[in-house]
């Protein structure tokens, strides 16, 4: 089975189905069920977004905790990562139900009294703020979210990467 890897939180945003628009500056070319991997980085810029919000509230919403800002992982020195949000493994899965230029989103975000492009269940309350909507980039359209209850361990890779026969019967 296919799966791509995300940097957290959007990896467990897409897995809890809260965020149903994967933006990316390329095309993907299949369509059907895509395993979610949550890659294994973690630094300052990523603490902050997850903080920040709506990622936050969104995270909560799923039993994600914030520990204290303040303390850092000294033998890194990197924040120290929430609890509840994983590292290094498959999170969920999807089904891809199309792929589509930005733009018609973008018309419907800049303008929402008069949507250009609509979808159901597109878009969804923060989406926009959950993706990068610039011009010239691809929307991939979700839908049918599934997380795990167990983050199954597996190494990610760069682009859509097929995963191991093990890690796909447990997923």
């Amino acid at each position: 089975m296919k799966a791509i890897s995300l940097h957290q939180p959007w990896a467990s945003l897409v897995a809890h189905g809260v965020k149903l628009i994967e933006t990316r500056s390329w095309p993907l070319s299949g369509r059907g069920p895509l395993l979610i991997h949550a890659a294994k980085t973690w630094n300052f810029d990523l603490d902050r977004i997850c903080r920040s919000e709506p990622f936050r509230a969104a995270l909560e919403s799923f039993g994600v905790a914030f520990p204290d800002p303040d303390r850092t992982d000294r033998r890194f020195r990197l924040p120290p990562r929430p609890r509840g949000l994983p590292f290094g493994a498959v999170v969920g899965r999807v089904e891809v139900l199309d792929c589509v230029r930005i733009e018609p989103f973008r018309k419907s975000y800049e303008r929402p009294e008069t949507p250009q492009f609509v979808v159901p269940p597109y878009p969804r309350e923060n989406e926009f703020a959950f993706g990068d909507y610039t011009p010239g980039r691809w929307a991939w359209l979700c839908v049918n979210a599934v997380a795990l209850d167990t983050p199954v361990a597996c190494v990610g890779r760069q682009g859509v990467f097929e995963v191991e026969d093990a890690v796909e019967e447990v997923a």
